[in-house]
């Protein structure tokens, strides 16, 4: 026989065997069940494999937020103002800066560091980009309009 669980009503391990009349019985607190019904659990069983079944799938929750909250921090920091000490934004990229004097603008950055504005309505060439110090002495912030592609 196998060994015996302890005591499901006091957990007591000092479980008795009577073999002659085939029962089992608790010694510290009298509870008793025949031999063969004496290890059966089905619902402390089933709740096991329940705690299981709900632990794993926790840990399955548990990954997927942590990847959420990481694709959060990768989101905020592409939409945040990022200041051109910092860096650049990439070449070709709708943008919104913020220069020293306070002035927004939207606009695109192309490739020789050139800067389209959208100005009262209308469109302002800024060919002052096309030295990259530029962006340090007149503009002190930048964010893009619309977030890049993100490779998966």
């Amino acid at each position: 026989m196998s060994e015996l669980k302890p005591c499901p009503f006091c957990g007591g391990t000092n479980i008795c065997t009577e073999k002659g009349i085939n029962l089992n019985y608790c010694d510290s607190c009298s509870a008793e069940a025949n031999i063969e019904h004496w290890n059966t659990r089905p619902i402390e069983d089933d709740l096991r494999k329940r705690i299981v079944e709900l632990v794993s799938s926790n840990m399955v929750m548990a990954k997927g937020v942590l990847d959420l909250k990481a694709r959060i921090a990768e989101l905020e920091e592409k939409q945040r103002w990022i200041p051109v000490s910092e860096r650049l934004p990439e070449f070709n990229q709708d943008v919104t800066v913020i220069f020293y004097d306070g002035t927004i603008s939207n606009g695109h950055f192309y490739e020789s560091f050139d800067f389209v504005l959208e100005k009262n309505n209308g469109v302002y060439f800024d060919d002052r980009g096309r030295d990259p110090q530029i962006w340090h002495e007149a503009i002190a912030y930048w964010k893009y309009e619309d977030l890049p592609e993100v490779q998966e």
